[in-house]
C-alpha cells in the first residue's frame, strides 16, 4: 500500500494572515465558512442550521468566499507569493475584477 505525504502549501505567516482576514468577516460570514470547512456542512445543513432556505445559505457562503478571497489576494503575507514569477506558482495579474 502505498502512503501520500500530505505537505503544508502555506507558511505561518499565511495561516496567521488568513485568521486576522477571517475576523474581519460578517459573523454570518465567519459562520457559513466554518460551518462549512470546519464542520463539513453541507449547504443543505448551513441552511437548515440557520433557518434559510438553500438559496440564501449558498448566496451567503458564495460571498463569503469571495470577500476572503479579495482579502487574500490584497494581503501582504500573499503578495510575494501572488507576484512571483516563479514555474507553478499563481500571479496576480491571472485573477481580473470580476473573479475577485
Amino acid at each position: 500500500m502505498q502512503t501520500i505525504q500530505m505537505t503544508n502549501m502555506f507558511a505561518p505567516s499565511e495561516h496567521e494572515a488568513v485568521r486576522e482576514l477571517l475576523r474581519e468577516l460578517s459573523p454570518t460570514e465567519f459562520r457559513v465558512l466554518a460551518l462549512r470547512f470546519w464542520g463539513s456542512y453541507s449547504v443543505e445543513d448551513i441552511s437548515s442550521d440557520m433557518n434559510v432556505n438553500w438559496d440564501h445559505a449558498n448566496s451567503i457562503l458564495s460571498r463569503a468566499m469571495r470577500a476572503l478571497k479579495a482579502k487574500c489576494l490584497s494581503h501582504p503575507a500573499f503578495t510575494a507569493r501572488l507576484c512571483s514569477s516563479e514555474p507553478g506558482r499563481i500571479s496576480m495579474n491571472q485573477f481580473t475584477e470580476k473573479e475577485i
